[in-house]
């Protein structure tokens, strides 16, 4: 297995990735840190390459994302170390 990082931050760069992707080269990609606007998603998307991003750009985003849930993340740790030192 093979790992591709790669950073996009202008439209010279998105064209040489767009490039490289339509070789089908790599059988699904992770972004991370898109904005509402980008248009490499959806450029991924017309080139059937499967995609996930990392947080939502929208409430309304129309392909898969995963998320952390930051609320729970605090709540369990908290709730456990108040309940230990609440039983001291």
């Amino acid at each position: 297995m093979q790992l591709l990082l790669t950073i996009v931050g202008n439209d010279r760069e998105r064209s040489r990735l767009a490039h490289y992707l339509a070789g089908h080269r790599v059988d699904g990609v992770l972004l991370v840190s898109v904005r509402a606007g980008e248009p490499l998603p959806e450029l991924l998307a017309e080139l059937g390459i499967p995609t996930v991003i990392s947080g939502r750009r929208s409430e309304h985003e129309p392909l898969a994302w995963v998320d952390a849930d930051n609320v729970a993340g605090v709540r369990v740790p908290w709730t456990t170390s108040w309940r230990a030192a609440a039983a001291r």
